[in-house]
């Protein structure tokens, strides 16, 4: 929510909630909206609504008629992405509660390039990325992180293990690099996070026989997610949008591997990653495995070309990816 208690548009405030606040009526939101204080509300949808969460709006709406309301829908289409039967019942909840938004919000924020989402203005946007906790120690790790482990080559990628992310294409591109180069040099992924084809991911592990070159992390906090990813060569992305009709990607994980000075690698289009930045490096958005000898030399050719390449990384991200910078075009609005 934001206040405007000057003309520079620039003070916030900030409410959360739990899913159980979500199923629930708003009452703490409701008593800090009684006043006519606020001029707009921002509200990130995460894919259900309530019937809770419309009359919240509509109440909004009867104290301050020019408010402006925009909800933000991280990503869309969403459907793919659901699972579980009592999911899959908020679901179809929420299309019958969906018709319902059309009077109270103004606009709806996407990282997609849709014009109008369930009848209400759109306003694309990309994700920008804020971390204080890894502003306070980024800079420290990445001077101690500066010597190479040149015998290895080393790759990260931070995933929710689900389709979507597709750990399992960057693992059957190990394997298959690995059977087709009499002279390979030796690479070690390290996988961070947990989901629910972790299992599945690790049972690939085991059968390649690749304990040794892929490393399962589980969850890590920030320090730890820092050093490990500042410590390895490059970091890819998600590699499985496609998997759920997704064509443009916005994830946050990708901004956090450029705000750390990271090359990466990517599948799905990203607005702010187009494939000419020099960083980074795209692969067909399909199931089709990564080449991971032209990840090598695309490294290579980096380090030659931006000797300084970690920081010119994290001057691009600071320049073209902070909220104050998104939030701008949501600003013009009003």
């Amino acid at each position: 929510m934001l206040k405007n208690y000057s003309n520079n548009k620039t003070s916030f405030r900030y409410y959360s909630y739990t899913k159980a606040f979500l199923l629930a009526d708003f009452k703490i939101l409701k008593k800090k909206c009684k006043e006519k204080e606020y001029d707009i509300i921002y509200l990130r949808l995460h894919w259900f609504l309530s019937i809770g969460f419309i009359l919240f709006l509509r109440q909004v709406k009867k104290n301050n008629p020019a408010i402006i309301i925009n909800i933000e829908i991280p990503t869309y289409p969403y459907k793919e992405e659901i699972m579980g039967r009592f999911n899959k019942a908020r679901f179809l909840l929420t299309k019958l509660l969906t018709p319902l938004l059309k009077p109270y919000v103004n606009n709806i924020i996407t990282f997609s390039q849709h014009k109008k989402i369930w009848g209400i203005p759109a306003i694309n946007l990309s994700n920008g990325y804020y971390n204080p906790e890894l502003k306070t120690i980024q800079n420290s790790i990445i001077l101690q992180n500066t010597d190479r482990d040149a015998k290895n080559f080393h790759i990260v990628m931070i995933a929710q293990f689900s389709p979507w992310h597709a750990p399992d294409i960057l693992i059957e591109s190990v394997n298959r690099y690995f059977l087709v180069n009499p002279n390979p040099r030796n690479i070690i992924v390290h996988l961070i996070g947990t989901g629910v084809d972790l299992e599945a991911c690790k049972g690939l592990v085991e059968n390649y026989k690749l304990q040794k070159n892929i490393l399962f992390y589980g969850e890590l906090d920030t320090e730890a997610i820092v050093k490990t990813v500042t410590a390895a060569d490059i970091c890819v992305g998600s590699l499985g949008h496609h998997r759920t009709d997704i064509q443009l990607s916005s994830s946050l994980k990708t901004r956090e591997y450029a705000f750390l000075g990271m090359p990466i690698i990517l599948k799905t289009a990203d607005l702010d990653f187009p494939d000419s930045l020099f960083f980074v490096k795209y692969f067909p958005d399909d199931d089709s495995l990564l080449d991971l000898n032209s990840i090598i030399y695309f490294l290579e050719m980096l380090k030659v070309q931006y000797p300084d390449y970690k920081n010119k990384i994290m001057d691009y991200a600071n320049e073209n990816l902070t909220w104050r910078k998104k939030m701008n075009k949501v600003f013009e609005t009003y």
